[in-house]
């Protein structure tokens, strides 16, 4: 059953009154005394996911009242929404819960559907119990029913919300729109279908409307691929026990209400809700927006715009000229160097801060943390940082704890969550409990997370980064590093290095996600079910134990996937994967890639270049794929699959006389059965037999004879 553009419309209003209630009242029109008397939640709830069995139900229940001329809760039958919603195939589960909303707009003449959504939604937000159900965080999913038709003699839009929750799963959720009229907002005919969301293997494609909604029950730090109509995004996105709403904007723009940082192919990103949540840019130019909580917004490099929004943020611009504005509340900017060192020019809007052979632009930010010091606005523009008279203004929140000089400094966090910078010498961070940012700036820095889910960001020199305890977040950035990722789920950033130097990063313990990023990286998972990404350049990936992902990039790499069931892709180069132990899953993608299975039950793809398989131990499966290929089974009984253009292929190892040992050509079109095989297109050329697959193409079984061959040794 499709969704509706007004029924996609009415599952966005609703969602942004659940993380936003007070400025969803504003923005309906109500006084402040009615506003007042709504008491409303002062934080946000989780957005909710569109299920079809809850839609399927609610479109019947909107269906049957306008058949029957009925506007009641009770439905058909004497039915409950409850069992209208477990009729249609829902199964309420462990701490499970229901509520149902009706409406309905009529007009004597022609009614605009898309009008009546949104009186119907400001309707039903006015009411107290409709709202309470509209805004329960105990709910995690909606259906909806829009239905147009006669009621009592007049045109009408009827609907029927369902709210439900069942056995506490949460899921990925949010819309892909083209916001054609600019209003920040989804409107009908922005929906943008066949986006694809992916975690892993998993995925939810966008529907015509927009909306998509994919069940998954992990936490922490997770890698989201974007991809269709010709995007391809990475992004990680933190997930906590509730529905994450992510959106696509514009083709360009990512929207999340969970902490985000910007992985690839995507140049800005926007926070939603009231959420005291994080977010990180990438290496090139972003805009970079907060929501209504207190934010920590980090640029990285780039020359990036950051915006604060409402609430008390820390803005930290990175690497680049950016341009910051604090919005609302009491903001905070952090400057990589000594306020002594600053040039300060005073703007219309603010002012204009020169450090560091770069310059960053500022408005409605209220307090700027150098590496020495705190200073107001204005400290800044009567150049207290410059004649010794210090700062006049409140001192910087007691959490950040910086150096003050050009020295090697031991520097020490609290048990709070600390923002700890390490300036310009080669220092030595400990960070202590709690969430902390680190940043190690220039020169060679050594920085340990402790306990606590940390960022850590290396800046310029060989730095040294520990996550230790906590869903750790690392970025080495420039020069070559080595990066650990601890215990828990780490996400691990190589950056870039120069020459022959290469970064290293060691997931250890959890499942972490490794990125090399550019230059030569070494990457090792560890234990867990890891991420691997080489990045551009030859890298060297080591799965470790656990069943792994690996992505070599481009550049001539070397993959291992290790114990466990491992996925492995070369990328662009000429590549060398290993599945080591296990039942893995290699494909060399582009260039003259070499695959070896190892022990277990492997899958080996070379796909195009001139490739070279051995499948090892194990009932494998080999494909060549395009391009002239040397492929060997190994022990036990394989099966070599081809398709149409696979190229002059050799098998040197071909067991005609196993029964269990096969050849596929299911997927090559000029050979339809075992009589067209054996009478047109198998021949003997000398101790070799050569089967012709048309098109300019052949498999030869290397020291074979054609009279020991026989249909068990194919398949069609």
């Amino acid at each position: 059953m499709s969704i509706s553009e007004e029924e996609q419309l009415m599952i966005e209003l609703v969602n942004r009154a659940r993380l936003d209630p007070l400025g969803e009242a504003q923005r309906l029109g109500f006084s402040e005394q009615e506003i007042a008397q709504m008491g409303l939640p002062s934080g946000s709830a989780a957005a909710l996911a569109g299920i079809s069995q809850l839609q399927a139900a609610a479109e019947a229940h909107s269906g049957w009242m306008l058949q029957t001329d009925t506007f009641s809760h009770e439905g058909a039958g004497g039915s409950r929404a409850g069992d209208r919603i477990a009729d249609a195939g829902y199964v309420f589960a462990g701490g499970y819960a229901w509520g149902e909303n009706i409406g309905y707009r009529a007009s004597s003449g022609t009614i605009d559907a898309t009008s009546a959504t949104y009186n119907l939604h400001r309707g039903l937000f006015d009411s107290t119990g409709h709202r309470n159900n509209m805004l329960n965080d105990n709910f995690a999913e909606i259906g909806l029913g829009l239905q147009a038709g006669d009621y009592l003699g007049y045109s009408t839009v009827m609907v029927t919300q369902n709210f439900a929750t069942t056995a506490s799963r949460t899921f990925l959720t949010g819309v892909a729109y083209n916001d054609g009229d600019n209003d920040d907002f989804y409107s009908v005919g922005e929906g943008v279908g066949g986006i694809r969301f992916a975690i892993g293997a998993q995925f939810a494609t966008t529907a015509s409307a927009g909306g998509y909604a994919m069940e998954f029950n992990g936490m922490g730090w997770q890698n989201v691929s974007i991809t269709g109509a010709g995007v391809s995004m990475l992004v990680q996105v933190r997930f906590g026990g509730e529905n994450v709403k992510l959106d696509l904007v514009d083709f360009n723009t990512v929207q999340s209400s969970g902490s985000l940082a910007l992985h690839s192919g995507v140049a800005n990103g926007v926070l939603l809700g009231l959420d005291g949540l994080n977010l990180a840019g990438n290496h090139t130019d972003n805009v970079l927006t907060g929501n209504g909580g207190a934010n920590t917004i980090w640029g990285l490099a780039g020359n990036d715009v950051l915006i604060g929004e409402a609430g008390n943020d820390t803005l930290i611009g990175g690497f680049g000229n950016d341009t910051v504005r604090g919005g609302q509340g009491s903001d905070t900017a952090v400057l990589a160097g000594q306020s002594s060192n600053a040039q300060v020019t005073q703007t219309a809007v603010g002012i204009a801060i020169t450090l560091g052979g770069q310059t960053d632009v500022f408005a409605g930010v209220e307090t700027f943390q150098f590496s020495d010091a705190a200073y107001s606005f204005a400290d800044l523009v009567n150049g207290a940082h410059l004649d010794g008279s210090g700062p006049t203004a409140a001192p910087a929140p007691t959490s950040i704890q910086l150096s003050g000089t050009n020295s090697n400094e031991m520097l020490r966090g609290a048990s709070g969550s600390d923002l700890i910078v390490g300036g310009d010498g080669f220092d030595t961070i400990y960070a202590g409990s709690g969430a902390d940012t680190l940043m190690g700036q220039n020169h060679a820095d050594e920085i340990h997370g402790g306990a606590g889910n940390d960022l850590a960001l290396g800046g310029e020199g060989f730095d040294a980064l520990y996550g230790d305890a906590g869903e750790d977040t690392l970025h080495g950035e420039n020069a070559a590093d080595r990066l650990y990722g601890g215990d828990d789920d780490d996400v691990l950033y190589g950056g870039g290095n120069v020459g022959m130097t290469f970064d290293g990063l060691w997931g250890e313990a959890g499942n972490d996600q490794l990125f090399g990023n550019a230059g030569f990286d070494f990457l090792d998972g560890g234990a867990g079910n890891d991420l691997l990404d080489g990045g551009t350049q030859a890298d060297n990936l080591f799965g470790g134990t656990g069943n792994d992902t690996l992505r070599g990039g481009d550049g001539n790499d070397r993959l291992f996937g290790g114990t466990g069931n491992d996925f492995a892709r070369g990328g662009a180069g000429t590549d060398a994967l290993f599945g080591c132990e296990g039942n893995d899953s290699l494909n060399g993608e582009g260039g003259a890639d070499r695959l070896f299975g190892g022990v277990g039950n492997d899958v080996l793809d070379g796909s195009e270049g001139q490739d070279r398989l051995d499948g090892g131990a194990g009932f494998d499966r080999l494909i060549g794929g395009a391009g002239n290929d040397i492929i060997r089974g190994g022990f036990n009984a394989d099966t070599f699959a081809f398709q149409d253009g696979h190229g002059d292929d050799v098998i040197t190892d071909f067991e005609e006389l196993n029964q269990y040992e096969t050849v596929d050509l299911s997927g090559v079109s000029a050979i339809v059965n075992l009589y067209d095989l054996f009478h047109n297109h198998l021949s003997q050329v000398g101790g070799n037999v050569v089967i012709d697959t048309g098109a300019g193409n052949s498999i030869t079984l290397f020291d074979v004879a054609i009279g020991d061959l026989d249909r068990t040794d194919f398949e069609f």
